[in-house]
C-alpha cells in the first residue's frame, strides 16, 4: 500500500515555499503555460490566504507532523527539490535532517534569506540558525538567482560552484500596450521611496538626501502597508511630514496590483535604498515603464543591471546632484531600459533559463 501511494505521488520536481505571496502564484502560472505542469508540484508550508485553495498541483500543509512526512516523501522520490526562500527558523532543521539529499536541492534565492548574517539580531537563536546554515548551505546542489547573491554566499559559506542565473516572473509585469506617462514641467516629480515598511528600506537616510530639494516641485510616496512594525511606520510618517509637509504621501493601505501598476506609471523617480536584493517587482516595473531608478551599488543586483546595459543610478550620487540632474532622464535612456527588461525578464528568456535548470 505504501509503495503504491509513493508511486502515485511521485513527480520530477517539487517546489517548496515557506511563505505564500502573489509572486509565487505568478511562478505557478508561468510553469503551467510553458512546461509540462504534471511534472511539477508546489508545496506551501503555510495556509492559503489569497483565495487560491482550488488550484491544481498546489498543496498547503498546516499540521506540523504532516508537513514533515509529506515533504520527506517528496525529497526521497523527486528528481529535484526547489527551495524557494531558505527558512531562517526551525524549518531549517528539516534540511539539516536531509543532509544527504541536499545535493538534489536547488535554492532559489530571494535576498533576505541570503543576507541573514547581516540581520541585526543577537542571541542564541540567531547563532544556532547560522550554525545550521553553515552545515546546510555548502551541500546545496545549486544556487539559482542573481550573481551578487551567489558571490555573497561564496564569500560567507563554502558554497557549491553550481550557479544558475534565473528569475522569478514578476506579477503584474505584463504591460503589453501600456505607454509610459509623458511628464511636463508643471507636473510634480513623483518619487517612490522604498517598497515596504521594512526598516531595510532605510527611509530616513533618503529623507536626509532629499531635504536639499524641499523647495522643488516634488512629491514623495512611501509604501508602508506591509513589511514592518507599526512603530517604524509611524516614525517614517512623522519624519516625512516634519521634513516635507504635504509633499510627503505615505501609502498605508494595500493597493490591488492593477491599481498599483497604474500608480507606478505616475512615478517619475524610484529610490531603493536596500543593502540587498529587495523590491525587484517595483524596480523592474519602473524600469520597464521608463522611470529613473536609484539603487545601492553594493550587495544588490545593481552590477548585474549595469552589465545588462540598463540606465540605472547609484544612490550615492544624489548628494552631489542638483535637482535638475537628479530628475533628468531622457526618452532614449527610457527606451533602452524598456527593451532590455523585455528581453531579459520576458517569457521567452525565462522559459530558456528555467528549461536549462530543469534539464540539468
Amino acid at each position: 500500500m505504501l509503495s503504491a501511494y509513493i508511486f502515485r505521488m511521485k513527480r520530477k520536481f517539487y517546489h517548496v515555499f515557506f511563505l505564500e505571496n502573489n509572486y509565487y502564484y505568478k511562478f505557478k502560472e508561468f510553469i503551467d503555460l510553458n512546461f509540462d505542469s504534471t511534472e511539477h508540484e508546489i508545496i506551501f508550508m503555510t495556509h492559503a490566504s489569497f483565495n487560491k485553495s482550488n488550484l491544481s498541483r498546489v498543496r498547503w500543509i498546516l499540521n506540523q507532523l504532516r508537513k514533515i512526512v509529506a515533504i520527506q516523501l517528496k525529497v526521497w522520490n523527486s528528481r529535484k527539490i526547489f527551495i524557494h526562500l531558505m527558512p531562517t527558523n526551525h524549518y531549517l532543521l528539516f534540511w539539516l535532517f536531509n543532509y544527504f539529499s541536499l545535493k538534489k536541492c536547488y535554492w532559489i534565492t530571494s535576498g533576505k534569506d541570503v543576507y541573514y548574517p547581516k540581520i541585526k539580531a543577537t542571541g542564541n537563536a540567531k547563532r544556532t540558525i547560522e550554525a545550521i546554515r553553515k552545515i546546510v548551505i555548502p551541500k546545496i546542489g545549486a544556487v539559482c538567482g542573481y550573481k551578487s547573491d551567489y558571490e555573497f554566499l561564496v564569500k560567507n559559506y563554502e558554497i557549491t560552484e553550481n550557479h544558475f542565473i534565473t528569475f522569478i516572473p514578476i506579477r503584474g509585469q505584463d504591460f503589453d500596450g501600456v505607454e509610459a506617462l509623458i511628464f511636463n514641467d508643471s507636473m510634480p516629480a513623483k518619487i517612490l521611496l522604498g517598497n515596504s515598511a521594512d526598516p531595510s528600506n532605510h527611509h530616513l537616510e533618503v529623507f536626509d538626501m532629499l531635504t536639499k530639494f524641499k523647495g522643488a516641485n516634488l512629491e514623495i510616496y512611501c509604501p508602508l502597508s506591509y513589511g514592518g512594525s507599526k512603530g517604524y511606520s509611524e516614525l517614517v510618517i512623522q519624519s516625512g511630514v516634519e521634513l516635507f509637509n504635504s509633499s510627503f504621501k505615505p501609502l498605508t493601505q494595500y493597493i490591488e496590483i492593477e491599481e498599483y501598476n497604474d500608480f507606478l506609471n505616475q512615478i517619475k523617480i524610484g529610490i531603493m535604498n536596500h543593502r540587498r536584493q529587495q523590491g525587484l517587482g517595483n524596480i523592474l516595473t519602473l524600469l520597464y515603464l521608463g522611470k529613473k531608478v536609484y539603487m545601492r551599488s553594493q550587495d544588490t543586483p545593481f552590477p548585474f543591471f549595469k552589465q545588462l546595459g540598463l540606465n540605472i543610478f547609484d544612490i550615492e550620487n544624489i548628494a552631489e546632484s542638483s535637482f535638475q540632474d537628479f530628475e533628468s532622464f531622457t526618452s532614449d535612456q527610457a527606451e533602452v531600459n524598456r527593451r532590455i527588461i523585455t528581453g531579459t525578464y520576458g517569457t521567452q528568456n525565462l522559459k530558456y533559463l528555467w528549461g536549462k535548470i530543469f534539464d540539468s
